[in-house]
């Protein structure tokens, strides 16, 4: 019998006696972001069993890379050891970048992650590597995976030392407890295989109460399966993007009433609507729209979901969250206004084409996608400036040139994007750390942040009124909204988004996903569509979500096409106010019914 376990213990366990080093390396480096993510505040019986189950589920990997590294080595003699190694050094570099993205943006891997990297700009990177890999985070995160390489070292010195005795009365000696040892070492690495196959119960926050969930098999949460998906569906993202294409194809649209000549819409970037001082925000960051006669405000709208590109795949297109067909699947607003006849012009301080490009700039492909830019635009603009001021005084210098007598005008802004300190010029730099006195619960640092913010808000008001100075004594109406809400340190030390919104709550929920949303009508829009103004007027209570963007704009401007539906426009008489909205988070598996979430009533700053 001890023959036979000896037996089956020695081919078990061969590849990791064979590759006992990068065995720990591999184990250890996928097991402290799998560690990270449990939440120590679950019952300490929940606790362990997570703790237990992800060593498992990293052990099981791990020895399936050297099993396979071994077969190899079985056909190219040294083919193995440094197969083995490759395999440490590539998920070693897989496991730094999964945590770095559970810590700062509270993700995994995923799709996302690939098509912003793919298509991220050298200023873009150059950006980013400043604002995060230069962290004291940063640092933290480097430490860990560097004491756990330092940890595998260790213990193959050790294992070394004790492999180097040679004294024949030892070995004697130790036989049964080799044998022993070799049995538990069994043991553990077939209960590490069969464990990632079994159902597995965590923790999450529903927005109302805590509640136990089931989230499937442990195997699905691994650095390997999820590279391997996140590969998966960033092939079928770039599919999707010729499916939009075709959907812009065979549209039928017309005008009908008396509409305004302009419709103008105005897409900010990361604008808390709790930074603004239009809904309470007591810092004067909107001194000029609060003065702007003919602009509604609009108090309970929501972006679809907390991220850029996926936002602008939801409001510009026809098909909404709620129903059951894909956003490529329809057409977008831009196309429907061509062809009823709107000159569309799209000038964008984020997405601009450049033919030097292998791919389609920055996680929104579809608008520089060669095969869709004829269906959507008229004229877009070629180059991105460093202020958003610059563009809209680029725009307005061709302005009387390209426009005709309607015209749908897009304008894509940088907003407060991260770094919030480079959106704006040094002559608007109005607010310091010495006006957050009062936030005990922020370090200087914070502050110093939260400042820059505020005065990226504050520059942000002086455009969209630079825009309405544009079009004040023209038949005209401008929307503007954000893709999406942002966090700046408000009640905890976080800023910009995550990738789910269990990590937050309904704080989260809220900061992330409430957003400004303003209607502007001049004088002569006004006088020349009384009704239009009855209906916005009437409106600026109703719960929105930017998914339904494109109703709402065809109804203002009187397009027609067959996906219309006045149920989902925000001004219609018919507009559904019992919709159901269930935003998406870029990787969360949770949804979100919005209406059910707590209710946000206060900040550090009340």
């Amino acid at each position: 019998m001890v023959g036979v376990i000896k037996k089956a213990a020695e081919l078990v366990l061969k590849p990791v006696k064979e590759y006992t080093f990068a065995y720990i390396c591999l184990s250890i480096s996928l097991f402290i972001p799998q560690l990270y993510g449990l939440g120590f505040g679950r019952a300490a019986g929940d606790l362990l069993e997570g703790i237990f189950g992800n060593m498992f589920l990293c052990s099981f990997i791990a020895y399936i890379i050297l099993w396979l590294c071994f077969a190899a080595s079985l056909i190219f003699k040294r083919f193995g050891p440094a197969l083995a190694w490759t395999f440490t050094l590539l998920v070693w570099i897989a496991a730094c970048t999964d945590y770095f993205l559970y810590e700062f943006f509270g993700t995994h891997v995923n799709a996302f992650i690939l098509q912003l990297v793919n298509e991220t700009t050298n200023a873009e990177s150059e950006e980013f590597f400043r604002t995060y890999i230069l962290s004291p985070r940063f640092l933290k995160i480097a430490g860990l995976f560097v004491a756990g390489i330092a940890l595998a070292l260790i213990i193959e010195l050790i294992n070394s030392k004790l492999q180097s005795k040679k004294n024949a009365d030892e070995m004697r000696q130790k036989g049964k407890c080799n044998t022993v040892l070799e049995f538990l070492g069994m043991l553990y690495i077939c209960a590490s295989i069969i464990y990632p196959f079994t159902v597995y119960k965590a923790f999450t926050f529903d927005f109302v109460e805590n509640t136990v969930y089931t989230i499937g098999k442990p195997v699905s949460r691994s650095i390997v399966y999820m590279t391997y998906n996140a590969v998966i569906q960033f092939v079928q993202e770039s599919d999707d993007f010729e499916k939009c294409s075709l959907s812009q194809d065979g549209i039928v649209a017309s005008r009908e009433g008396n509409a305004p000549a302009d419709i103008v819409v105005v897409i900010g970037e990361s604008h808390s609507k709790y930074h603004s001082s239009l809904y309470g925000y007591p810092l004067p960051t909107n001194p000029l729209l609060e003065q702007t006669d003919g602009l509604f405000i609009f108090d309970d709208v929501i972006s679809s979901v907390n991220a850029t590109s996926l936002s602008f795949r939801n409001f510009m297109s026809l098909s909404s969250l709620d129903q059951n067909r894909g956003w490529y699947e329809a057409p977008l607003f831009p196309a429907v206004f061509k062809k009823a006849g709107f000159c569309v012009n799209f000038y964008s301080n984020q997405f601009v084409y450049d033919p030097a490009m292998d791919t389609y700039d920055a996680s929104c492909g579809f608008f520089n996608h060669p095969a869709m830019q004829d269906k959507l635009f008229n004229h877009k603009n070629t180059v991105k400036y460093q202020y958003d001021g610059e563009l809209i005084d680029a725009y307005a210098s061709v302005q009387d040139e390209i426009e005709k007598d309607s015209n749908l005008v897009i304008f894509n802004l940088s907003g407060q994007h991260v770094q919030a300190s480079e959106r704006y010029p040094s002559n608007w730099n109005r607010f310091n750390e010495s006006d957050y006195a009062q936030r005990l619960d922020l370090t200087s640092e914070q502050k110093i942040y939260v400042a820059h913010y505020d005065n990226a808000t504050l520059y942000n008001d002086y455009v969209i009124s630079r825009i309405i100075s544009l079009y004040a004594d023209r038949d005209a109406v401008i929307i503007y909204f954000p893709d999406h809400g942002d966090e700046v340190h408000d009640f905890r030390n976080h800023i910009g988004r995550s990738h789910d919104y269990e990590s937050g709550g309904y704080k989260a929920v809220h900061c992330q996903l409430d957003i400004p949303f303003l209607i502007y009508l001049s004088p002569m829009a006004q006088n020349e569509h009384p009704e239009l103004l009855r209906k916005i007027a009437s409106s600026v209570h109703r719960p929105f979500m930017t998914d339904d963007l494109p109703h709402l704009l065809m109804d203002i401007a009187g397009v027609r096409c067959k996906d219309f539906d006045p149920a989902r426009s925000l001004i219609s008489d018919e507009f559904n106010d019992s919709r159901k909205r269930i935003p998406r988070a870029i990787t969360s598996t949770v949804r979100v019914d919005y209406d059910q979430v707590k209710p946000l009533k206060s900040f550090p700053w009340d």
